[in-house]
């Protein structure tokens, strides 16, 4: 069975730097992308849509739904977002 998830900042967030390390991803994974970068504004509903405040999605293959759902959730160590600094706040 296949299973996909969307990973999302925890608040709204303009992206300095968003990394995708691939030997932190579970052997599970079929596919990892990031879908946002550098300078982008990600804005969590209600102010943005659902689909423009993804970070990254993974999709994952396993024999069952817990090692799916371990897989997706262990996936997120992988990816690592560091926020730009905010206009007149120092880094």
């Amino acid at each position: 069975m296949a299973g996909i998830r969307f990973y999302y900042p925890d608040d709204d967030v303009t992206v300095g730097r968003l990394e995708l390390d691939e030997a932190l991803l579970p052997a599970q994974t079929y596919e990892a992308v990031l879908l946002t970068g550098p300078g982008e504004r990600v804005l969590l509903p209600p102010r943005g849509s659902a689909w423009e405040s993804r970070l990254a999605h993974v999709i994952a293959v396993a024999d069952g739904v817990d090692e799916l759902r371990g897989a997706l959730e262990d996936a997120a160590k992988a990816i690592r977002l560091e926020p730009a600094a905010e206009a007149g706040v120092p880094a």
